[in-house]
Order: structure tokens, then C-alpha cells, then sequence
């Protein structure tokens, strides 16, 4: 902030044309306006000044609060995400783990059937040579 826009010293940080811009609104109170019609429209702006200070102060507050909430949700679906991934991810661990199992059962089933299939092939020589023989 620079001298020429009403900030005060101008000091290189702007601490102090800070809070002259914030605080020194009223120079009446230091008694730096004489009275008479320049007096009460410096008083007016000043009032008008301090105003609008408390609207964007109380817009900020509004903001903020309102940042807070988002980023208190951003949290919460961030921890659910989490929650769901691990759930994803153990479901995969599931469906490779019965993927391997239905393999397993696929195999032993053919298995199985070969052997009913050699078995009855067996039974129905042994009732043909019985028929037959």
C-alpha cells in the first residue's frame, strides 16, 4: 500500500498503513477535523467507511465458515472414498480367490465326470455281455 492512496506512512510491510486504514477512520476522535461542513462529511464518509469494513469483515466470517464446511466435507468423502476403495479392493481379493475355487470345482467336476462316464461305459458292457453272453 503507498502514501497516495490514503494509507498513511507507507511502510514497506503496510502493517502500519493498515491499520491506519482500519483503525483511524474517524480523525475527529483524534481531533484532527475542525467542525463545520467538511467536518460532518469527513465524519460521514468515515461512518459510511467503517460500514462497509464491518460488511466485508462479516462477508469474510460467512466465507470462512463456509470454506470450513467444504473442507469438513472434503474430509468426510475422502475418509468414505478410502472406506470404499478398501472395500473394492477386498472384493477383488474375493473374486480372485473364488475365481481360483470355481476353477478348482470345474476341474474336479470334469474329473467326476470322466470317471461316471468310464464307470457306466463299464456297467453297460458288463449288462450287454450279461444280455449276450
Amino acid at each position: 500500500m503507498s502514501s497516495s492512496d490514503g494509507g498513511g506512512s507507507g511502510s514497506p510491510g503496510g502493517t502500519e498503513a493498515q491499520f491506519v486504514r482500519t483503525a483511524g477512520l474517524d480523525p475527529a476522535e483524534r481531533g484532527g477535523i475542525p467542525p463545520g461542513s467538511d467536518g460532518e462529511a469527513a465524519r460521514a464518509e468515515a461512518e459510511r467507511l467503517r460500514d462497509r469494513v464491518s460488511e466485508l469483515e462479516a462477508e469474510l466470517q460467512r466465507r470462512e465458515a463456509a470454506l470450513d464446511a467444504r473442507e469438513g466435507r472434503i474430509e468426510e468423502l475422502e475418509i468414505e472414498l478410502e472406506s470404499i476403495r478398501s472395500e473394492r479392493d477386498d472384493a477383488r481379493e474375493w473374486a480372485a480367490f473364488l475365481g481360483r475355487e470355481l476353477s478348482e470345482c470345474r476341474g474336479r467336476v470334469g474329473t467326476l465326470e470322466d470317471r461316471v462316464e468310464t464307470l457306466e461305459s463299464r456297467g453297460l458292457l458288463d449288462r450287454f455281455r450279461g444280455l449276450f453272453g
